[in-house]
């Protein structure tokens, strides 16, 4: 019995650890040079999107990350990009702030005979940093790297390698980089109230967020009636998310565009 006991314990001691492996070990990174998804890719889009600060208090340092996305979303669609300027959209210790979002717009190829009109996937993201805040007696600035330098750059390479197989696509892609997502959600909420065409035929939206700098990439946060988007997610290569999540992050200070 004790032989039993000792082999069902090493057992499940050598699973967990597999199965710990498999979850918590990153994947393989692909070079700039690869077919398939890179995080080094990524990884440079970040670097440049990252050297300064950007927050609504630094006017022209966003304006450089927002040519930059502009540049970038241009040389992958080979079409032109939408910016959207809102003038005044938000306040900041009483200074008026103008804001501008970016949009680009890729087209099916097949029509889908189920859909008369066309259909998008839309993707979301922000590209302004962090403004000025204490942290014990210092005041600190981000500079936007996870928060959502990460987020610009997947946007990009998720539409790089989806326009691989752009003959076959049966609904197009369209992704919004949100200015002023960090100061009272400014850019979706203005967005919404002056441009709410370019949410038109949308059929679903995948917000690009982070908080923190490191472990892997999480599902924290769904809109309700989810079913189909858990089913869709579970054929994700390494799909991770937890049932409390959302839970948790109704009870936290935090907003995203999603919000």
């Amino acid at each position: 019995m004790r032989k039993y006991r000792l082999f069902i314990l090493i057992a499940a001691v050598v699973l967990s650890a597999l199965a710990a492996y498999g979850i918590f070990t990153a994947p393989r990174v692909e070079s700039t040079d690869s077919d398939r998804f890179s995080a080094e890719r990524v990884a440079a889009d970040i670097k440049v999107i990252s050297r300064k600060p950007h927050s609504i208090i630094h006017p022209e340092e966003r304006a450089e990350v927002r040519d930059y996305l502009g540049d970038r979303l241009i040389a992958l669609t080979d079409s032109s990009v939408v910016f959207y300027p809102y003038e005044k959209a938000t306040e900041y210790e009483g200074k008026p702030i103008d804001i501008t979002n970016i949009f680009a717009q890729v087209d099916p190829v097949i029509k889908d005979p189920d859909h008369p009109g066309p259909s998008y996937l839309m993707l979301i993201a922000h590209y302004d940093s962090r403004y000025p805040q204490k942290v014990l007696d210092k005041t600190v600035l981000s500079y936007g790297a996870a928060d959502d330098g990460y987020g610009c750059g997947v946007a990009l390479e998720c539409l790089r390698q989806a326009l691989r197989y752009r003959g076959e696509w049966r609904q197009g892609i369209k992704i919004l980089l949100t200015d002023s997502e960090e100061w009272k959600l400014a850019g979706i909420n203005s967005a919404l109230e002056h441009n709410p065409e370019i949410f038109n035929n949308v059929g679903l939206i995948i917000n690009l967020e982070s908080r923190g700098n490191k472990g892997p990439v999480l599902l924290f946060e769904t809109s309700k009636n989810n079913s189909k988007v858990l089913s869709l997610y579970d054929k994700a290569k390494a799909p991770y998310t937890y049932t409390f999540t959302t839970v948790v992050y109704e009870f936290m200070p935090n907003f995203t565009d999603f919000t």
